[in-house]
């Protein structure tokens, strides 16, 4: 991301020098602050221009989305910073901003994530950024064509005629950014799936089993439970999340059933990647659905504050509860929306409380943190979670609750913890907790869950390889594409639901595949390809000769790359340079060449760390030998293909020589 102002050097004919420096640096920190919020690095500044890079030192799932979302950031701030110098001095001169986006692979220097300000990065990607802010016009921000295609479904955008710029031979796509599509300051996953193009759930089908099973014995027995749904990014938890709910409300309407079923409430909240004030952010979410909470309202609102106390009373009479609205309302808004040394909400609860203590009460006392004391912890913390309780519980005896907290790998530890005493405390009402999660979870939390009668743990695997095969025809709405596409589809995909739909969208994006008269045909420029690859009938398992059956893909999706890159860059330094060296050996690698290549580390290094890659699941042991030179050799096999490439593309390509020829 290149940021540039103008305004500064009219500025700077009439200011002392030592004023424009204070009004720089303030400029220049400001921007900072934003570019680092969300995860990026300044790179360098270029006199008033602003260089910044997101994924180096790095990657996360949503560099592309990070990036826009810091500009359009920077471009608020930017306003609030003018607005106070106008201020200040009425006849300022008014700075403006012009931001260019653009993505693609460069080259940096291997000490990039080092504390030095200024690093090294080149390629094209840049070349295009630095050309695209300097023919944005000013308070606009212009992406280009990768960025655009990565973010589509987070921003809106308006199209330009391609662009003409210095120093490339073909015209450049470019977007203006709008904003974004939903006016939201919270911070989610990217959107998953194909718009336009919908799919019926396929497999899954003794996994939902098992959900409705548990959902049944919640309301039968009055007692709640949380499932944990595990598994990889885009192997389809929170598909299958939709699919359970969709099937369960289904259930309730049913006019036919000799049985009467209330129809639950679904509560659902997500775990922002990263942001402010996420500790409880998926519990807001919840209150502002319950309150039908408006997006420029907050719980520091005296207004909105006093819904929430209604609704807390509201529900406690309903539910014939005898504890104190006040008291749990004040102890939830506290944790949501309040900080705890706020004075005047301090004194607006002692104030309400006392109007409202029954007569003959100790002044100053309260239930919740009476019951606290007694608990033996920290009285906040443990007011905050029995106020949770006692309005759950008040919530459930009106109709069974179905609560979804996605994206459980990135809960603060005060999340899990709440969660987990709600499970075991919760009495005599129908709770279910749904908690999609990644492995990642248990890197932190190894013993969630673990031991408890009230908590299951369902494992989401790969779908097969005919599953995959419904899925690319549920997709398409037929059955009739060339085998060796499909093929390519299946063997890129390898089972995981959102790569073959990132897959599929590259084919569009592409123009491989192209829709005329509701149905889907090969793009002519591609049809003299796909004539000369093999028919994929019964192709071999050797790797090289498998690529005579795949259509050759440009690249690994942005959005896959992203997804894989983010993970990989979890791994310690160790961890990642086994997996680089075993990736230039190929997808299936052995130990002896392993030990051969890394000869800095040790045999003894090598195996614990293939072993931790392997709980880790991103590598397997090999279900058939592979051909080794050494006897009895371990053979070890990438978990997915695409993991392979994502690693074997970031290893520059000098060392990747070198290694080849050891």
């Amino acid at each position: 991301m290149f940021a540039d102002i103008t305004g500064s050097t009219p500025l700077a004919d009439r200011l002392d020098p030592e004023d424009m420096r204070a009004i720089l640096s303030g400029y220049f920190n400001l921007m900072a602050e934003q570019i680092r919020r969300h995860g990026g690095t300044v790179e360098k500044y270029i006199g008033d221009a602003v260089m910044a890079v997101f994924g180096i030192p790095f990657a996360h799932e949503d560099d592309p989305d990070r990036a826009i979302r810091a500009a359009l950031d920077m471009q608020a701030a930017l306003a609030r910073f003018n607005e106070q110098r106008l201020a200040q001095d009425p006849e300022a001169t008014r700075l403006q901003m012009h931001i260019g986006i653009n993505s693609g692979e460069v080259a940096a220097t291997s000490d990039a994530g080092n504390n030095r300000r200024d690093f090294l990065i080149t390629g094209d990607a840049v070349n295009v950024a630095a050309r695209l802010q300097s023919v944005a016009m000013f308070d606009t921000i212009l992406v280009g064509e990768r960025t655009y295609l990565a973010t589509r479904n987070v921003f809106t955008f308006h199209a330009l005629a391609p662009l003409r710029l210095k120093g490339k031979a073909e015209p450049i796509s470019a977007w203006v950014v709008l904003g974004l599509q939903n006016d939201t300051s919270a911070i989610t996953q990217h959107p998953r799936g194909i718009e336009g193009l919908e799919a019926r759930l396929v497999g899954r089908t003794l996994e939902l089993a098992l959900m409705h099973a548990t959902y049944a014995r919640v309301q039968a027995e009055r007692r709640p439970h949380l499932i944990t749904l595990l598994g990889a990014p885009g192997i389809g938890k929170s598909r299958l999340v939709r699919e359970f709910l969709q099937s369960e409300e289904e259930t309730a309407r049913c006019t036919t059933c000799e049985d009467t079923l209330a129809a639950p409430r679904v509560l659902q909240g997500r775990c922002p990647p990263y942001g402010e004030g996420v500790t409880y952010r998926p519990l807001v979410e919840i209150l502002n659905s319950l309150l039908n909470v408006r997006n420029n309202e907050t719980y520091e609102t005296q207004t909105l504050e006093d819904r929430f106390t209604d609704f807390v009373r509201e529900t406690l009479i309903n539910a014939k509860s005898s504890e104190d609205p006040v008291e749990v309302a004040y102890a939830i808004i506290r944790s949501v929306g309040r900080r705890i040394g706020n004075t005047t909400l301090e004194q607006n609860y002692t104030d309400q409380l006392e109007r409202e203590r029954p007569p003959g009460s100790t002044p100053g006392s309260s239930a919740l943190n009476k019951n606290t004391e007694q608990s033996g912890q920290s009285g906040p913390h443990m007011a905050l979670m029995r106020a949770w309780r006692i309005f759950l519980e008040a919530l459930a005896q009106q109709q069974p609750l179905i609560i979804v907290i996605d994206d459980l790998q990135w809960a603060d530890e005060a999340l899990l913890d709440l969660l987990e005493y709600l499970t075991d405390r919760i009495t005599d009402v129908p709770i279910l907790f749904l908690c999609p999660a990644r492995p990642d979870l248990y890197d932190r939390r190894r013993d969630w869950g673990g031991g408890r009668r009230n908590f299951t743990t369902i494992v989401l695997e790969s779908l097969s390889k005919e599953e995959t095969s419904d899925l690319v025809d549920a997709l398409l709405k037929t059955e009739d594409i060339p085998g060796v596409l499909r093929y390519t589809i299946l063997n890129r995909a390898e089972g995981n639901p959102f790569f073959v739909e990132e897959i599929v969208r590259m084919l569009i994006d592409q123009k491989v595949l192209i829709k005329e008269d509701g149905y889907w045909r090969i793009g002519t420029q591609n049809e003299s390809i796909l004539s000369e690859l093999a028919s994929p009938a019964a192709p071999p398992d050797d790797t090289l000769i498998e690529l005579h059956y795949v259509f050759p893909l440009p690249r690994v999706p942005d959005t896959i790359q992203g997804v894989l890159a983010a993970r990989v860059d979890l791994l310690s330094p160790i961890e990642k340079r086994v997996l680089q060296h075993a990736c230039i050996i190929g997808r299936t690698f052995w130990l002896s060449a392993l030990i051969e290549i890394a000869s800095d580390l040790s045999t003894s290094t090598i195996v614990e760390t293939l072993d931790s890659l392997i709980q880790r699941d991103f590598i397997v042991v090999a279900e058939k030998q592979a051909r080794s030179p050494v006897e009895n050799d371990q053979v070890f096999t990438f978990k997915h293909v695409l993991i392979r490439d994502v690693v074997y593309n970031n290893i520059p390509r000098m060392r990747r020589s070198q290694e080849h020829a050891q």
